[in-house]
């Protein structure tokens, strides 16, 4: 047995951060033999469960013949490692309802799918909302990145998906699902040396 084939998953780590603008860092690993993919994740890291405010898991897919499920962590705990800027995003979706795996993804529709998903999260869980209140700078950077992200088919065509907007009396509309939960609340923020 090779050490790729011990553990059960791979893990992509996705750690998010603000510098000048929301930057990322992209970590992989094959879990270990018994290893918890969340365990696995928290030491993809870097830090200890004391320095991670939230990590969620946002994704899986089927990659070289193997489970690569996706996580990411906001804010960043290792600010000392580099980061790269965001590319330009949009999300792959397919076309076809009995299949839903994109064809031609890459990574930046992983990444734009984890910030998408995030930004939900931010406004649906009130655990990720808690956590923002520590971070306000990066959530408000993932919130502004995934606002009218547009979305991608097979054939490459580019709409962007409205997200929800709050009505005035403060519940969300123009979402499907939204149910009236309580949207959130959101201000212009300029990130230019701003820190969490």
């Amino acid at each position: 047995m090779t050490t790729r084939d011990a553990g059960s998953v791979d893990i992509e780590l996705i750690a998010l951060r603000v510098e000048a603008a929301l930057a990322y860092r992209l970590v992989r690993s094959a879990t270990c033999p018994g290893e918890h993919p969340d365990d696995a994740a928290l030491r993809l890291t870097g830090s200890d469960r004391t320095h991670v405010q939230a990590l969620h898991s946002t994704s899986w897919r089927w990659e070289r013949g193997r489970v690569m499920l996706t996580y990411a962590v906001v804010p960043d705990p290792r600010h000392d490692l580099p980061a790269q800027p965001l590319p330009s995003l949009g999300v792959a979706i397919s076309d076809d309802p009995a299949r839903p795996t994109p064809h031609g993804l890459h990574d930046h529709h992983v990444l734009a799918h984890a910030i998408r998903h995030l930004a939900d999260l931010h406004t649906s869980d009130p655990i990720v909302r808690a956590t923002a209140d520590d971070a306000p700078v990066t959530w408000a950077a993932i919130c502004t990145a995934a606002t009218d992200m547009p979305v991608d088919t097979r054939e490459g065509a580019r709409r962007p998906v409205p997200r929800r907007q709050p009505d005035p009396t403060g519940n969300v509309r123009g979402h499907i699902g939204s149910r009236g939960r309580p949207a959130a609340r959101t201000s212009t923020v300029s990130t230019a040396n701003a820190t969490d």
